[in-house]
């Protein structure tokens, strides 16, 4: 900021609107929400991190529930279930 001068303008309205231009982008620069301040996980998510079974009058995350009911992955296929938006049958192969 200090190398803008007023002489290099045409006139005050002009030089006071590139300054708050360059304040702004500078000022979004350093914002709190850039990743370098929010690091990503270790850990990269997969679609079973955000996938959930109807279960006990609520709801558990699919892994737990595979764990407890002894199912892998590799068991499980998922049908669509019409007339409802994001909600999928969960059907196990079995053996």
């Amino acid at each position: 900021m200090d190398l803008i001068k007023p002489e290099d303008f045409l006139s005050k309205l002009c030089m006071d609107t590139f300054a708050g231009y360059a304040q702004a982008q500078i000022k979004k620069a350093r914002g709190l929400n850039k990743k370098i301040n929010r690091p990503l996980d270790a850990e990269l998510k997969s679609v079973l991190n955000f996938c959930f079974v109807i279960y006990n009058n609520g709801s558990v995350p699919i892994r737990e529930w595979l764990t407890d009911h002894k199912f892998t992955q590799q068991e499980c296929g998922l049908v669509n279930l019409d007339h409802f938006r994001n909600v999928y049958l969960l059907s196990i192969k079995s053996n």
